[in-house]
């Protein structure tokens, strides 16, 4: 696991840090908070002592459930902002997602070098699924333009973005987002042997299940195969409640939702395949996940984490497409064969993106930045 952060009394020390922002909390289960943590790790083996104002340290408990993301953006600045009548030298700030403009525009003034990873959920492409399921885009800041500019406002000011894959880099680059670098996220750890998986035949799915995921077009192309011998699980928060979905867009099919689990490899051992259909997403660790315990993967070109799987270990579909999904759960049902040699491949192509190697390339950038 990745060292916790130092924690800094910054009344009492005179010397130099970097600083770590996110709305996130380090080390939480899930992606964000495995980034962040890594993330965390990598500006501490760069720079020495770092202090981290994230989710659980930058926050009014009392607040913490509200979307405000420019609140957030204040209390970060209000924070770092009394640093200057303190003793502490800033040698360098990252910042994991949200929006923090006005907290980049104070660390750009004031001289520190300043990196971004943005996971980039293709905003357009949220509202027009929210739209298509009869529901209100979520976020103001995302569906009114002159919010949406000042949220992305930060990541043209600072030195250097981090995108997780291809479709967020170009994305941010649509929206003048420039000197973008793509490093992918990461995984702990690669079981040393992959499961056997179940008699019947049993295609997976682990993430949440907002909009932005593509679930309805999973769900439907599971409905087309019509199979009666095998089974469709979606797990994660949200999936449980799932059930009106697969009634209305999905005739035939057997489905298990379980909503929530807390040991995912469960999931991904009791599945053959599994399949992310997301219409965007900034990277989909459940991707890496699956692949780690030998299971090749059907993934939307809306994921970032399409980028890491080529021909021999899954399947690389367009956006908002139930017959290429179908047609390539189809492929790897028909023959074991090449089930068996995929699911090999998935698992040794996993380990190139074990975290040790990703904090590396996270180094690496915070050091570009500086202009080293």
């Amino acid at each position: 696991m990745p060292r916790a952060a130092v924690v800094i009394n910054l009344t009492r020390l005179s010397l130099s840090a970097a600083v770590m922002v996110s709305g996130d909390i380090a080390g939480t289960p899930g992606g964000a908070g495995s980034v962040v943590a890594n993330e965390l790790t990598a500006l501490e083996d760069t720079f020495g002592p770092t202090f981290c104002l994230d989710g659980r340290s930058n926050i009014i408990p009392s607040y913490a459930n509200l979307d405000i993301p420019f609140l957030w953006d204040y209390w970060a600045l209000s924070r770092l902002a009394r640093l200057r009548t303190e003793t502490l030298r800033l040698t360098h700030a990252h910042v994991y997602s949200g929006c923090y403009s006005e907290t980049v525009r104070f660390l750009r003034s004031n001289d520190v070098p300043v990196t971004y990873t943005s996971p980039a959920h293709d905003h357009e492409l949220s509202m027009e699924e929210c739209r298509a399921l009869g529901l209100e885009p979520p976020h103001p800041h995302i569906s009114a333009p002159t919010l949406f500019d000042q949220h992305q406002e930060g990541l043209r000011l600072a030195n250097l973005v981090i995108a997780p894959g291809k479709a967020p880099a170009e994305y941010l680059d649509r929206h003048g987002i420039k000197n973008i670098q793509i490093i992918p996220h990461g995984i702990e750890r690669v079981p040393e042997a992959i499961a056997l998986a179940p008699e019947q035949f049993t295609v997976g799915y682990v993430g949440q299940a907002g909009p932005d995921k593509g679930l309805i077009y999973l769900i439907r192309a599971w409905g087309k195969l019509g199979y009666k011998d095998a089974r469709l699980i979606l797990a994660g928060r949200g999936t449980e409640a799932l059930g009106k979905l697969v009634h209305q867009n999905a005739g035939a099919g057997n489905f298990t939702l379980l909503g929530y689990v807390d040991d995912v490899s469960k999931v991904y051992n009791a599945s053959h395949i599994c399949v992310f259909p997301s219409v965007t997403e900034g990277f989909g660790i459940g991707v890496l996940e699956s692949m780690a315990h030998g299971r090749p993967v059907i993934v939307s070109e809306g994921a970032g984490a399409a980028d890491l799987v080529v021909s021999d270990c899954g399947v690389v579909v367009p956006r908002r497409d139930p017959d290429a999904i179908a047609q390539a759960i189809e492929s790897f049902r028909e023959s074991p064969r090449r089930l068996r040699s995929a699911s090999w491949a998935a698992h040794e192509r996993a380990k190139e993106y074990t975290w040790d190697k990703v904090r590396i390339r996270y180094k690496d950038a915070f050091l570009e930045a500086q202009g080293r």
